[in-house]
C-alpha cells in the first residue's frame, strides 16, 4: 500500500513530468518558428537579389536595406549608400515632391502605396529617370518605408522622340498647308 508520503511524491514527479513535456512542446514550436523565420528570409533575399527592381527600406533619409540593383543604378557602393543622406541621390528639381510624398506615406493611416516618377543623379553625375512606388512598413521596431524603383530612363527617352516626332509632323503639316 501507499502512504500519503509516497502519494506526494508520484505528484510531484507527475507535475514535474507534465511541466517537462510542456517546455519540449513550447521549445519545438520555438525552434519550427525559428526555421519559418529563415525560411522567410531566405526568400526575401532571394526575391530582392533576383528583381530587376532597386529594393530599398529606408527610415527617415537613411536608408537600412537596399539590394544590388540600387548600388548598379545608383553607381554608389554599398558603404556609400548606407552612409548618405538618400535625399542626395533625388534630382534637385524633385526633392520637394519626393519629399512630400514621403510625408504624406508617413501620415496615412491605412498602409497604401503611393506611387511616383522622378529624377536620380548617380554618382557619376548622370540623371536617371525611375517609377518609384513606396509602403509603409515596420523595420526593427519602428515605421519604415518600403520602396521599389524601377529604372525607366530609355522609356522617358523613347516618349520624347514620340512627342519630338509628332511636333515635326505638325509643323510640316502646317507649313504645308
Amino acid at each position: 500500500p501507499f502512504t500519503e508520503h509516497h502519494v506526494e511524491i508520484l505528484e510531484g514527479l507527475a507535475a514535474g513530468a507534465a511541466v517537462a513535456m510542456e517546455n519540449a512542446q513550447l521549445l519545438a514550436e520555438h525552434r519550427r518558428a525559428e526555421i519559418s523565420l529563415r525560411e522567410g528570409e531566405k526568400k526575401f533575399r532571394t526575391l530582392t537579389e533576383t528583381v530587376a527592381a532597386a529594393i530599398v527600406i529606408y527610415q527617415g533619409t537613411s536608408l537600412r536595406y537596399f539590394n544590388a540593383t540600387m548600388e548598379k543604378m545608383t553607381g554608389y557602393s554599398r558603404y556609400e549608400l548606407l552612409h548618405m543622406n538618400i535625399m542626395d541621390l533625388v534630382h534637385p528639381s524633385y526633392r520637394q515632391l519626393v519629399n512630400d510624398r514621403s510625408i504624406a506615406l508617413r501620415r496615412t493611416e491605412e498602409k497604401r502605396s503611393s506611387r511616383f516618377e522622378f529624377k536620380i543623379v548617380t554618382k557619376a553625375g548622370e540623371e536617371r529617370w525611375v517609377d518609384f512606388t513606396a509602403g509603409t512598413i515596420e523595420f526593427d521596431g519602428r515605421p519604415a518605408s518600403l520602396g521599389t524603383a524601377y529604372d525607366i530612363t530609355e522609356r522617358k527617352k523613347l516618349e520624347e522622340q514620340f512627342r519630338q516626332s509628332h511636333k515635326m509632323e505638325a509643323v510640316g503639316l502646317l507649313a504645308g498647308g
